[in-house]
């Protein structure tokens, strides 16, 4: 499953032509890193967890994306 979504995250991409600018630089680059992540703990037998926090920036306001493999009770 976890490569299903790493591979349907990349085929997005191409409607990314209908987001604004900056919006689609950001969106493509967390979508592509999350994507990868989520192919490399499938390829790896790990599960894949994100941590989402907000910058400290008031213009333009930030998400960071931070993923990370692990393993543990809720890995499935």
């Amino acid at each position: 499953m976890m490569a299903a979504v790493g591979a349907g995250g990349i085929g997005v991409l191409p409607w990314l032509a209908l987001v604004p600018p900056p919006f689609s630089a950001v969106i493509a680059s967390n979508l592509v890193n999350i994507s990868a992540w989520a192919i490399a703990a499938q390829a790896t037998g790990k599960c894949l967890a994100l941590k989402f926090v907000a910058t400290s920036s008031f213009w333009p306001p930030a998400i960071g994306v931070t993923p990370l493999h692990h393993t543990g009770s809720d890995c499935y």
